[in-house]
């Protein structure tokens, strides 16, 4: 897998989980590690991503550390590399990217790469990403900039107004 063809969150996730990996004493990054490093990310696809398919990121969490928890310590000075599971994930991910027609593997792919790590499968997962995504292509190194920007810079009026908290005098031109 080419690193240059790594959108720059999913780049941080691989070198979180691979952080992670080392605080933890383990001797390889495993699928879950990368599953944690995920949920890190408080700004992206992975939240409103759960949020979609109505699972609990505190779940998915435990139940990680509870995996990694059952793996051995190693110490000392060793290089810490993808596991084979991992590896598998990551040139799964990487078809993924391919299949989609997409420029760069982005953290919607490593997510369906290790679906049942978030507890879900693969088509569940793929069809809240198209939802979320819409027919978007990943062309840029930072493509969750691009994602919900209208939610994260303007604001909703119709769901103000609808909620009663719209100030009275904003359309009122003629009458002002």
């Amino acid at each position: 897998m080419n690193i240059e063809k790594l959108t720059t969150k999913s780049r941080e996730a691989l070198l979180a989980a691979t952080q992670m990996a080392k605080e933890h004493h383990h001797g390889s990054v495993l699928p879950e590690h990368l599953t944690l490093a995920l949920l890190g990310q408080q700004e992206g696809i992975v939240y409103p991503l759960l949020d979609k398919l109505g699972l609990s990121a505190l779940d998915i969490r435990r139940s990680s550390e509870s995996t990694l928890d059952t793996f051995p310590k190693v110490y000392g000075d060793a290089d810490i590399e993808a596991n084979h599971d991992l590896s598998k994930a990551l040139s799964e991910a990487d078809n993924l990217r391919s299949s989609m027609g997409d420029d760069y593997l982005s953290v919607e792919h490593l997510i369906l790469a290790i679906a049942d790590s978030f507890g879900s499968d693969k088509t569940t997962i793929a069809g809240a990403i198209n939802e979320i995504r819409g027919n978007r292509r990943v062309t840029q190194e930072n493509p969750e900039d691009t994602l919900d920007a209208l939610e994260k810079y303007g604001r909703d009026l119709t769901s103000v107004a609808a909620a009663g908290k719209l100030d009275p005098v904003i359309g009122r031109d003629d009458e002002i």
